[in-house]
Formats: C-alpha cells, sequence, structure tokens
C-alpha cells in the first residue's frame, strides 16, 4: 500500500458547556516514526512515563499512545495517587476551572497564562496549553517557550505553538532545537514541520546527520514538508550515504519535497526527486511510491514507466501500476494499456481489464467487449461485470449477444447482469433480437422477457407459447406467467384473451413440462371468470396435474375479491365429478371460505365416499375464521373415526383464538372438549389452548389437570399463562394460583416465573393492564391529521381487528403498555380497548399518560383528548368520568411521531383514593 501524504490539517472543537476540549490533526494512513506529530489531546491528559520526553509515543517525537492520537504525562503513584488524580481531573472536567466562566477569548487566553505562570499542578498547565491552542496569540509564546524543554509539558506546549500564528512560534521552536535532546527534539522538529518554517531549512539541513536516527529520521520528514530547493538540495546530498536507521525517512521526505515542487509547478525538479528516490538504496515501499510520483508527474510521458510496471514479474510492482494506470489521464494511456491487455499473461488479465474500465474512458470499450466475446473464460466473466456497470446501449448488445454462448456459466452471468440493467437501456434491444434470432438465443431471450416483465415482448411470447419445438414452448408459457403473477401484464384484453387460450393449449400439452408450466401460468392469469374452465381442466386431468391445477384454483380464488362467486363457482363443479375432483374442490373452497363454502363442505362430512370425507373434515379443520367452529364440534361430538376426532378438536382449539368470540363462550366450549377428551394427547391440545384464555375460569379448568401426572407439566404452563393475562384485571386470582405454582411446582422454570409475576402484581397496584389493540394506522384522510382521521376502531364499523396486548413487557414498569414493541414504527395511530365492570353506578377519577396524543372514550363519549407530545407519566391527565352499572368499555387512541410509544391508565376514587370492586377484562363482555 502506498503512504499518502497529505498536508497535516489541524481543526478544533470545544464544547465549553461540558468542560471538554478537542483538537485533532489529519495524520497519513501509514506513518514512519518520523512522521508522526502532535496531534490531539482530550481534557484529562493520561500520565505515562516521564521517560517517554514529554508525551513520546511509539516512535521518535510525535504521535500518541497505539491510536497515535494522544499526548500525556506520567507520574508515578507514589508522586499522585490515582484516585486522587482522577477526581482532580473529574472536577476540572465539570467545573472547567475560572477558565470557563471567561466572557472572551482574550480573557481564556490570559486566563490560561496565568494558570501556566503559576505553580499549579502539570495536569492543570496541560489544560491551559491546550486552551491557548484555542484562544492564545503571540503573547503566550513565552510561556509557552520554556515548557519545550520539560518532559512533562512539552507535548502540551508544542500543541499550542504548532497553531498559534506568527514568526514568535517559529522563532520558539527554532531555539528550542539547539536546547533539547532525544524525544524532546524530535517532537520540537516534527512540530517545525508542521509549521513549515523556512527559517528552520539550514538548522533541520544541520540534522540530517545526527548520530541519533530518530532526530535525524525526523529532520528528513520535516525537510519534505517544508519543501523548496533548498531542502530538496539537502535531502539529495544526504540520501545516498545515509544510515540504514534513516534512510527510508530520507526518502519519505525527497517524495514530500517533490509532492510540493509539483504543486508548484515545477515538473522537472519534482521529476528528479522521484528517480533519485527510484535509484537509491530505500526501502521497497518508498521506491514504489516514488515510482508512482515519477510516472504521475511525466504525465502522458510517464506511459513507458507504467507499461513496465505493470509488465513486472514482482506483485507489489505489478500492483502499484494497476492503482497508478486508474490515475494517469489520457486516451493515448487508455490505447497503451488495452493494448497491453492482449498481450499480458493470462493470470493478471483480469485486475488489469478492471484498472482499464475504472479509467471512465471511453477508449477501453473496445477492448472490454473484445474480452466479453472472446477472452479467456475467467476473463469474460470479469468483463461481463465491467458491462453491468458501464450501463451503456453498445454494451448491452454484447450482452445480448453472449446469451448465444456454448458456456452456461457465461451465459448465466450474462442473464444476471441484464437483468440488473434498467429497462430503457434492455428491454427494446430484447424485444428487437427476439425477431432476429433462433435455437438456445431465442430461449434465452424468451426466459429474459418474462423474468424482466417486458411488455412488449407478450406477441413474441404468445407466438413462441405455439412454437414446434417444446423447449421453446416450455421457457415461453413459463415466461407468461411470470409476467401476469408480477401484475405486469398489458392492458389490451385481446392479448389477455390470447395468453388464456396459448395457456390452455399448454395445460394439455403432450410434454408434461409444459402442461406444469401451462397450468401454473394459468392460475396467475386467469380470474373468476376462468374458473369455469379450469375446473373442465381439473375434471379431466391425471393426478398430477389435478394437484398442479387445484393450485391454480386456489391462485385465483385468493386473488379475487368477490369470494362469493368463486365459491359459486366451485360449487358447480361438484355435480357428476369424480371423488378426487370433489376433494380438490373442497380444499379450494377453504381458499374462498364464505357462508356457502363452509355449508358444502359440512354436506360433504356425510359422503358415502370415505375419500371424501375424510376431505372435508381436514379443510373444515383448516378453516380460516370461526364460523366452522360449530361444524368441528359436532364431528367431536358424533365421529367414530379417531382421527377425524383429534383434528377436529385440534382446529376447535386453533380457532378458539383470543377475540374470536366472548371469553365466557370460549370456556364453555374448552370445558365441554375437556369433558370429551379421551386420552393424555387430547388434554395436552387443550391446554396449549387453554393458557391463551385470560379469565379467571380459565384456570378452574385446568386446575384439576395438576393431579394427572402425564399432563401435570402442560398443566402448570397453561395455568401460568392465563395467570400472567390476568394480574391487571383479576389480580387475586392471579395470586393465588402463582403462589401454588411457586410452592407446588417441580420445575424451576415455573417456579422463577411464578415468582416474577407475584412480584410483578405488587408492582402494577391498581393500574389496568388488559387491554386489546389494533393497528397500526398510517394513513390520514386527505387534508386532515392522523390524529383527528376517525379510523375504524372510532367509527364501530365491524371491520376492524382486535388482538391482544402484550403487558408486563417493561421490567421496571410493568404497568406500562408499550405500544412501540407491539405495532413498531413513527408516524401511526393505534387503539388500545378494555372493559371495566363496576358494581354500582359512581364517579370516578380516570389517571392516565400517553406518548404521544391521545383521545379517550368512556362508553362510547369522548371524555379527553390532547394533541401533543411528550412522555407518558401516571396521571399526567386526569378526567371524571360516570361509570354505569355493569360493564363500561373504555377506547383509548394513541398516536406516535417518533421515539417511544406507550401509555397507562387506571381507575380511581374522585378524591385520588384506590377503587375497590372494579373488574377489568380485554374481552367483550357476553351479551
Amino acid at each position: 500500500m502506498m503512504t499518502r501524504t497529505s498536508r497535516f490539517q489541524t481543526r478544533y472543537a470545544k464544547d465549553e458547556g461540558r468542560g471538554r476540549i478537542e483538537i485533532r490533526t489529519a495524520i497519513p494512513d501509514r506513518r514512519s516514526k518520523s512522521e508522526i506529530t502532535s496531534s490531539k489531546c482530550l481534557v484529562a491528559p493520561r500520565l505515562s512515563n516521564p521517560r517517554h520526553g514529554g508525551g513520546k509515543p511509539h516512535g521518535p517525537g510525535g504521535g500518541f499512545s497505539n491510536c497515535g492520537l494522544r499526548p500525556s504525562f506520567g507520574f508515578r503513584t507514589a508522586d499522585f495517587g490515582l484516585w486522587r488524580l482522577a477526581w482532580g481531573l473529574i472536577a476540572l472536567t465539570f467545573t472547567g476551572g475560572v477558565m470557563l466562566a471567561a466572557d472572551s477569548s482574550a480573557d481564556k487566553a490570559r486566563q490560561a497564562l496565568g494558570v501556566l505562570q503559576s505553580g499549579a499542578p502539570p495536569q492543570e498547565k496541560a489544560l491551559a496549553c491546550k486552551r491557548l491552542a484555542i484562544y492564545g496569540g503571540a503573547e503566550a509564546v513565552p510561556a509557552l517557550a520554556p515548557l519545550l524543554t520539560d518532559v512533562q509539558l512539552a507535548s502540551w506546549a508544542r500543541i499550542a505553538l504548532e497553531v498559534i500564528p506568527g514568526p514568535a512560534a517559529d522563532e520558539a521552536l527554532r531555539n528550542a532545537m539547539g536546547q533539547v535532546h532525544g524525544r524532546l527534539l524530535v517532537g520540537v522538529i516534527n512540530s517545525i514541520g508542521v509549521r513549515r518554517d523556512r527559517r528552520a531549512l539550514p538548522g533541520l539541513a544541520s540534522r540530517l546527520d545526527d548520530t541519533d536516527a530518530d532526530v535525524a529520521s525526523a529532520a528528513a520528514v520535516a525537510l519534505g514538508r517544508i519543501g523548496g530547493d533548498q531542502a530538496a538540495q539537502a535531502l539529495t546530498r544526504a540520501l545516498p550515504g545515509a544510515p540504514a536507521g534513516s534512510r527510508a525517512a530520507l526518502a519519505q521526505g525527497c517524495i514530500l519535497c517533490a509532492e510540493g515542487l509539483l504543486a508548484d509547478g515545477q515538473v522537472a525538479a519534482a521529476v528528479r526527486l522521484y528517480d533519485t528516490v527510484r535509484a537509491a538504496d530505500v526501502p521497497k515501499p518508498r521506491r514504489l511510491e516514488a515510482t508512482r510520483g515519477a510516472i504521475l508527474a511525466r504525465k502522458a510521458g510517464g506511459l513507458q514507466l507504467l507499461l513496465e510496471t505493470v509488465r513486472s514479474p514482482d506483485k507489489a510492482t505489478f500492483n502499484l501500476g494497476l492503482r497508478t494506470a486508474r490515475e494517469l489521464p489520457g486516451r493515448v494511456v487508455t490505447q497503451a494499456l488495452a493494448a497491453e491487455l492482449e498481450s499480458t499473461d493470462p493470470g493478471r488479465q483480469a485486475p488489469l481489464l478492471l484498472a482499464l474500465a475504472d479509467r471512465n474512458d471511453d477508449a477501453a470499450l473496445p477492448a472490454v467487449f473484445q474480452a466479453a466475446r472472446n477472452g479467456s473464460k475467467p476473463l469474460r466473466l470479469v468483463a461481463i461485470g465491467v458491462l453491468e456497470k458501464l450501463e451503456n446501449p453498445p454494451g448491452v448488445a454484447v450482452l445480448l449477444e453472449t446469451l448465444a454462448d456454448r458456456d452456461t456459466e457465461v451465459v448465466n452471468a450474462a442473464k444476471t447482469a441484464l437483468l440488473r440493467l434498467p429497462a430503457q437501456l434492455v428491454d427494446d434491444q430484447l424485444v428487437a433480437n427476439l425477431g432476429q434470432v433462433n435455437g438456445g438465443r431465442r430461449r434465452a431471450l424468451l426466459e429474459l422477457a418474462g423474468q424482466r416483465h417486458v411488455a412488449a415482448a407478450v406477441p413474441q411470447l404468445l407466438s413462441a407459447a405455439n412454437d414446434a419445438d417444446p423447449g421453446v414452448r416450455a421457457v415461453a408459457v413459463i415466461a407468461l406467467g411470470q409476467m401476469a403473477g408480477a401484475g405486469g401484464w398489458p392492458a389490451a384484453s385481446d392479448l389477455l384473451a390470447q395468453a388464456k387460450t396459448a395457456l390452455l393449449r399448454a395445460a394439455s400439452d403432450s410434454a408434461p413440462a409444459i402442461r406444469a408450466a401451462g397450468i401454473d401460468a394459468l392460475g396467475q392469469i386467469a380470474d373468476s371468470a376462468d374458473l369455469g374452465t379450469l375446473i373442465d381442466l381439473l375434471a379431466k386431468s391425471s393426478s398430477t396435474d389435478a394437484a398442479a391445477v387445484e393450485v391454480a384454483l386456489a391462485s385465483v380464488c385468493r386473488r379475487s375479491p368477490d369470494k362469493t362467486a368463486c365459491a359459486h363457482s366451485l360449487l358447480g363443479g361438484f355435480a357428476d365429478s369424480r371423488p378426487a375432483t370433489k376433494c380438490s374442490l373442497l380444499r379450494v373452497l377453504g381458499t374462498a371460505g364464505t357462508a356457502s363454502a363452509l355449508d358444502a363442505v359440512r354436506s360433504h362430512l356425510a359422503s358415502q365416499d370415505a375419500t371424501v370425507r375424510d376431505t372435508a373434515v381436514r379443510v373444515l379443520a383448516d378453516w380460516p375464521d370461526a364460523s366452522a367452529l360449530s361444524g368441528l364440534l359436532e364431528v367431536f361430538r358424533t365421529t367414530s373415526n379417531p382421527t377425524h376426532r383429534f383434528l377436529a378438536l385440534r382446529g376447535c382449539v386453533r380457532l378458539l383464538e383470543p377475540g374470536s368470540q366472548p371469553v365466557q363462550g370460549m370456556i364453555r366450549t374448552y370445558r365441554e372438549l375437556l369433558a370429551g377428551a379421551k386420552d393424555t394427547d387430547d388434554r395436552k391440545v387443550i391446554l396449549s389452548g387453554l393458557g391463551n384464555i385470560p379469565d379467571p375460569e380459565a384456570l378452574k379448568l385446568a386446575a384439576p389437570l395438576l393431579e394427572d401426572a402425564a399432563v401435570r407439566a402442560e398443566a402448570e404452563l397453561a395455568m401460568l399463562d392465563v395467570a400472567a393475562g390476568i394480574v391487571g384485571s383479576a389480580p387475586n386470582d392471579a395470586k393465588a394460583v402463582l403462589a401454588r405454582l411457586q410452592t407446588e411446582s417441580s420445575n424451576p422454570a415455573v417456579r422463577a416465573r411464578a415468582g416474577k409475576l407475584l412480584n410483578q402484581i405488587d408492582r402494577i397496584e391498581d393500574f389496568i393492564t388488559a387491554w386489546q389493540m389494533s393497528g397500526p394506522y398510517t394513513q390520514a384522510a386527505a387534508g386532515g391529521s392522523l390524529f383527528d382521521t376517525a379510523f375504524s376502531p372510532e367509527t364501530s364499523d365491524g371491520k376492524t381487528s382486535w388482538r391482544v396486548l402484550p403487558a408486563g413487557t417493561q421490567a421496571a414498569r410493568p404497568w406500562m403498555l408499550d405500544l412501540l414493541a407491539a405495532l413498531g414504527g413513527e408516524n401511526r395511530v393505534g387503539y388500545a380497548r378494555t372493559w371495566v365492570y363496576s358494581e354500582k353506578p359512581q364517579a370516578v377519577r380516570v389517571e392516565y399518560g400517553t406518548d404521544d396524543g391521545h383521545k379517550l372514550w368512556v362508553n362510547g363519549k369522548l371524555i379527553h383528548q390532547a394533541n401533543r407530545g411528550g412522555a407518558a407519566v401516571p396521571g399526567d391527565f386526569k378526567v371524571e368520568v360516570q361509570l354505569r352499572q355493569g360493564w363500561n368499555t373504555v377506547l383509548l387512541k394513541v398516536t406516535q411521531d417518533t421515539g417511544p410509544w406507550e401509555f397507562c391508565l387506571r381507575f380511581r376514587t374522585p378524591t385520588g383514593d384506590r377503587l375497590e370492586g372494579l373488574r377489568v377484562q380485554s374481552f367483550p363482555p357476553d351479551g
């Protein structure tokens, strides 16, 4: 990897409110020891061993810690206890000393100078140096200069001196070169290099032959940063005879100097410096970096040297050539690299082609096209990837040509590239080619037309669906189905009719693959008006094809908005049909899910054919809604077939979902199921559903099963789930069963969860945690807001879907209901509802909080609303309301902007005391 030699740039950030000051300096990606310079310090200086010379890190004179950014001091623990020191720095951080109270930059500078000139401890003086880096000027130099000889404070002083404008700081650093040695001298030299002080050139040049290799290296890099003819001459003279320890830094200095000369327009001088490094005995990375500079400095004249690098057997040199090939401008360069591509070693062709493509020069296109057409397989695959990125019409034409290739991997790569390219580049060319090609290329284009959903190719696909070649027919039929499935079918009704005719023909083709493709495509393109045709096809199909037709029928029914019409068409197919056809139609009726479809399925429970009877039971057990529950219960009560009985039981439990009907009705059904349970498997299935019913009666049903060793574990889990669901609505019932489980269960997990729920009950107090939720709703009415839009929970239109809102999800606040976790997202609305039973009419106070805005209804009456953001605080809103005797409905609408989305609510007496005697449930009461 080549060294980046961009000039150092320093920026500052301050946050006085938090007592923090930060100074950052950009540094090269790769640094020699002498390249690193003082670059960043945080508010609390980290202390290191004083032997490191005032902040000397991992290398002579610059960089800090292993991140290369943090200067630090060192004091032994005997001198400063670590805790004492840490607390002192924390105090400085938060108070900021008197300096943070200053009103102006001048005041801040004066106060910092006062600290430096006082007897303050070193860590405070370090902070003062940092502030002078931001607020100080020439007046600070006399106080900072003496610190350059201080082992503990030198790094901090240099941070300020590096950025203070004017000659005084330069002079202070130059003078220090004669006063310090070793690592402190390295740091001073680095700071001089950062400031680019030309008056320091003689002093730096004299240090190039210093016996301390670190000092010599730092001087070399500093000369390179300062640049100019004088620096170039000094570096050039020193490089040939330099000791090994400083030779890399001298080479780096030459390269930095060459960059500066090149930026100033002194091309010849820069080239000489680059060539000097190339010819010298220096580390390979420096020689490669110089080679790159020499090529780029020569511009077009560097072409020959560039070609030498890409021809080099050395891998590092070749990689350098690839990088530089992307940087050296000119059409002639592009053409030369393209010519080189043909003659270079096959193993190097692919990376060279990528470098050529990255030049973004149209002169490279012929080489890319040639590689895609006639290169080795690896090169062709790379070229195809390049053509995809180029996104130009000639490249698309080459990719389309490649579809005729015999190599499957190459063809697939071309297909993938064409699928990813935009429609305006590909589709017109694809359609034009379809009318001109045959064989494998035509099949590939037909396949591509289907995958890209090219509407203009439909006539070609219809023609191909009748082709004499079975392979072409199969591809065309599949493509037609893909287009229909993606919703991209052209609007022309005549084309649609032609397509259905072609697909029906394909569905009766002699080739099994074409029949399967045709039937599948019909399922994508047909609508409810075509059900009769599909039913006729079902009646005459073999068992294998009948399964595919059944899938097609189900697909049409799922997509059709008129389920009643679908069911009517399906019912018409039962007359005089064979048992296998009836079974298929019964399964599709389950997709329609209408009342007439359910009646038909139930009527076939008494079929004389065992297969039809079995299918009817299975369809009923999988029915999409609770309307099938009575039929399943009838099967459970009357059948003598154990399989059918178990299917009916499982179907009943599945349909007894919370919210599907009043809780009391579900309890009655579970009581009947338990009474009719025959064996352990029956009881396990029943318990798996009973745990979902948050009602004390569910506990009573499950409790006797604790005595049955075969299902005790399942009974415990069911009772635990029920108890978790009623901790807010029936806390006393929940406490009783949880205490029993905690004491008697042999399952540690059950005991632990029971204990956790008991603790949660105590913390929930009288907040209501039994709720159903609906949402999210995200589309406001035209011209309105989400807050003002009345969504279906407000309108009582019967179309609202409700589900249980999980409670106790926040360990610290189990009474807070979290809509964000349940519904997610931003800029939306959610609803929650519950029912509260009062033994008498009474005035109560509703205390609640919401995040964000809300509307609250009790018994259908809007009692309060607030359209504002903010956290959900218990009791933030207090509203008096009259409860009626019996059940009272509570509906809450909560809007969500961003951040948390939650609410909490409880009923209390008008004076704010706890209200006894209320019952709560999250499901509509009977009646």
